[in-house]
C-alpha cells in the first residue's frame, strides 16, 4: 500500500550528527549556472544527502546513503547524472567508493536526477555545504523526533499531521506527501490531508501537478468555497500550461516556473514570492500584475504590458523587458542584474533603493522616473539622460 511504503521510508534511518562531507569536487565548468544562495538550495532541493558510490554506469548512479539533509530516507538511492533533456556538459561525474553531497530533483515514483549545476549547490566550497546543511539540519531533526514517537505508536494521527507539516515547513515536500497520503487513508475526515497532498505535489513541480490538480478537484467538489483548494487548482494549471483557464485575477503565488510559456493574458495575476525560470511571458498583457518579491532569471517579458504592476523587491537576472510597457510601475528595492529595459516605457516607475547592475535602458522612457536612493554599476542610460 502506499502510504505503508511511504511511511516505513520515513522510518529507515534515525538522526545522526552532521559527518564530514568527504569526495572530490564535483566538475562543472562546461556547465556554466548561476550559484544559489543556500536559503535557495535548501529551499529548492527535494532531495540531498551524502553518500558512498556503490556503483555507477553512463546514466546513473547507485548509492549507499550516510546522512540525509532533505527528501525521504531511502538506503540506496538511484540518482540519474543529468536532468531530463539536459545539455551533455551538464552531466555529473562520480567515482565508484567516493562519498559525495548530492543535491537532488525529481521524486520517488519518476525517478532522482541531479546534474553539474545543481552539483554545484552543495560543493562550491566548505561554507556553502555547511550552510546549505545547517538550514536543513533543524527541520531533519525536528522531524526525527517525531518519527521517533511514532515507530512506538503509529496510530498518532495528530503527530502525523504535525510531522507533514514540518516537513512542509522544511520544504520537503516528498516527505510530506507520504504523511498526507497515509493520514488521508488512516482517517475519518480526509478533505484536509487530500487538500495537503495537492500542496505537496505542487511543490515537485510539473510532473505531479496532474496528480495536483485532480487532488484540489476532488476538494472543490466536496467544499466549493474552499480559497486554498482554489489557489492550488490555479497553481496546477499553470504548472500544466493551462494558463486559458485562468482567471486573470488567480492567486498563484509561491509557485516555481520553469521552461513555462504564458500563453493567455491575466491582468492582475498574482505571483508574489513566486520563482521564475527561462520562462516566456513574450507580448502578454499582465497590467496590474502582483510580482513582490519575485525571485527570475533568464526570462523573456519583451513587449509585455506590465503597467502599474507591484515589483517590489523583485530578483531579477539575465531577464528581456526590451519593450515592455511597465508605466506606473512599483519597483521600489527591486535588484536587477544583467537586464534588459531597451526601449521599454518605466515613465512613473517607483525605482527607489532599487541595485542596477548591468542594466541596459537604452531607448527606454524615464520620464517621472523615480531613482532615490539606487545603487548603479554598468548601467547604460538613455541618450541624453542625466544619471543620478
Amino acid at each position: 500500500m502506499l502510504s505503508a511504503r511511504y511511511l516505513l521510508i520515513g522510518f529507515l534511518l534515525a538522526a545522526s550528527p552532521f559527518p564530514a562531507f568527504a569526495g572530490d569536487p564535483v566538475p562543472y565548468d562546461a556547465c556554466p549556472c548561476e550559484l544559489w544562495t543556500p536559503e535557495e538550495a535548501a529551499r529548492r532541493a527535494v532531495f540531498a544527502f551524502a553518500g558512498d558510490v556503490l556503483s555507477v554506469d553512463e546514466s546513473k548512479a547507485t548509492f549507499v546513503s550516510r546522512f540525509y539533509m532533505k527528501g525521504l530516507r531511502v538506503l540506496k538511492p538511484v540518482i540519474a547524472l543529468n536532468q531530463p533533456n539536459g545539455l551533455p556538459g551538464c552531466k555529473v561525474t562520480f567515482e565508484p567508493e567516493k562519498t559525495y553531497a548530492v543535491l537532488a530533483m525529481g521524486n520517488f515514483d519518476d525517478g532522482y536526477y541531479t546534474d553539474a549545476c545543481l552539483q554545484r549547490q552543495l560543493n562550491e566550497n566548505d561554507d556553502q555545504k555547511r550552510k546549505v546543511a545547517q538550514l536543513m539540519g533543524p527541520i531533519y531533526h525536528e522531524a526525527q523526533d517525531m518519527l521517533r514517537v511514532l515507530q512506538q505508536d503509529p496510530m498518532q494521527l495528530g503527530q502525523s499531521e504535525n510531522l507533514a507539516k514540518t516537513y512542509m515547513r522544511g520544504n520537503d515536500p516528498e516527505a510530506a506527501l507520504g504523511q498526507y497520503v497515509y493520514l488521508t487513508e488512516a482517517t475519518a475526515d480526509p478533505l484536509p490531508y487530500i487538500l495537503g497532498q495537492g500542496e505537496a505535489m505542487i511543490m515537485l513541480g510539473p510532473l505531479k501537478a496532474k496528480e495536483a490538480l485532480s487532488r484540489f478537484d476532488d476538494v472543490i467538489e466536496k467544499q466549493p468555497d474552499n480559497q486554498q483548494a482554489w489557489s492550488g487548482r490555479y497553481r496546477a494549471l499553470a504548472l500544466l500550461g493551462r494558463w486559458n483557464e485562468l482567471p486573470a485575477t488567480a492567486n498563484i503565488s509561491r509557485i516555481t516556473l520553469t521552461h513555462a510559456s504564458l500563453n493567455a493574458d491575466l491582468q492582475s495575476l498574482n505571483l508574489t514570492e513566486s520563482t521564475i525560470e527561462d520562462t516566456s511571458a513574450k507580448d502578454r498583457q499582465l497590467n496590474g500584475a502582483d510580482l513582490t518579491a519575485v525571485n527570475m532569471r533568464r526570462s523573456d517579458f519583451r513587449n509585455a504590458g506590465l503597467a502599474n504592476a507591484k515589483m517590489a523587491r523583485m530578483r531579477s537576472s539575465q531577464s528581456d523587458f526590451s519593450g515592455a510597457n511597465l508605466t506606473g510601475a512599483d519597483m521600489t528595492f527591486s535588484r536587477l542584474i544583467n537586464v534588459s529595459l531597451r526601449g521599454a516605457n518605466l515613465e512613473g516607475v517607483d525605482l527607489t533603493g532599487a541595485q542596477l547592475d548591468g542594466v541596459d535602458f537604452t531607448g527606454a522612457n524615464l520620464k517621472g522616473t523615480r531613482l532615490t536612493g539606487i545603487t548603479a554599476v554598468n548601467v547604460t542610460w538613455p541618450a541624453g539622460f542625466n544619471a543620478p
